[in-house]
C-alpha cells in the first residue's frame, strides 16, 4: 500500500474572491498612496535612498495598524514588502466598504467619508485630498464605497 501525502494549505491572498480587488479599488489605493507620500527620496549626489516613512515601511496607505503588518515603526505599520503593504491598504478599504471596521463606514459611505476617516485632517485638507484622488481616478466625492468592491 502506498502512502499518499495530503497537503492542506492555509488560505492565501489568492484564496480571497477576485471581486475584492477591482480596478476602481486599485486606482483609488494608488491615488491615495501617491497623496500619502509613498515615494522614494533618492539623493543623486550622495547616492543615498531614505524615502518617506510610507516608502521605508512598505506602507503606501500609511496604515497605523494591520493584520498583515510585521510591527509598528515610526508610528505606522510596516510590511514585509510593497506588495503586502498595498494589499493591506486595499484590504482595509474593502473591509471599511463592508462596514467591518470600527470607523462606522459602510458600503453607503462615500469616498469623501473614507478620506475624512483616513486622513483625520482639517476640512480644507480633506477637500484637497479628495480633489486629488478624484482627479487621479475619475471617481467623485460622492462615490459609494460599495461600488468599489463589486
Amino acid at each position: 500500500m502506498s502512502a499518499r501525502l495530503s497537503l492542506v494549505s492555509a488560505p492565501t491572498i489568492s484564496a480571497i474572491p477576485e471581486t475584492m480587488i477591482t480596478q476602481k479599488l486599485t486606482a483609488l489605493a494608488q491615488a491615495m498612496a501617491e497623496y500619502e507620500g509613498w515615494l522614494p527620496d533618492y539623493n543623486l549626489f550622495k547616492q543615498t535612498q531614505k524615502g518617506s516613512v510610507a516608502y521605508r515601511n512598505h506602507n503606501p496607505g500609511n496604515l497605523r495598524i494591520s493584520i498583515f503588518a510585521l510591527g509598528i515603526r515610526d508610528g505606522f505599520a510596516y510590511f514585509y514588502n510593497d506588495a503586502t503593504g498595498f494589499f493591506a491598504m486595499c484590504y482595509d478599504i474593502f473591509m471599511k466598504a463592508q462596514g467591518k471596521t470600527s470607523t462606522e463606514l459602510t458600503g453607503n459611505s462615500t469616498l469623501r467619508d473614507l478620506i475624512k476617516v483616513w486622513s483625520a485632517g482639517t476640512p480644507e485638507g480633506i477637500e484637497k485630498y479628495t480633489s486629488f484622488v478624484c482627479g487621479r481616478t475619475g471617481l467623485t466625492p460622492d462615490t459609494k464605497l460599495k461600488t468599489l468592491i463589486k
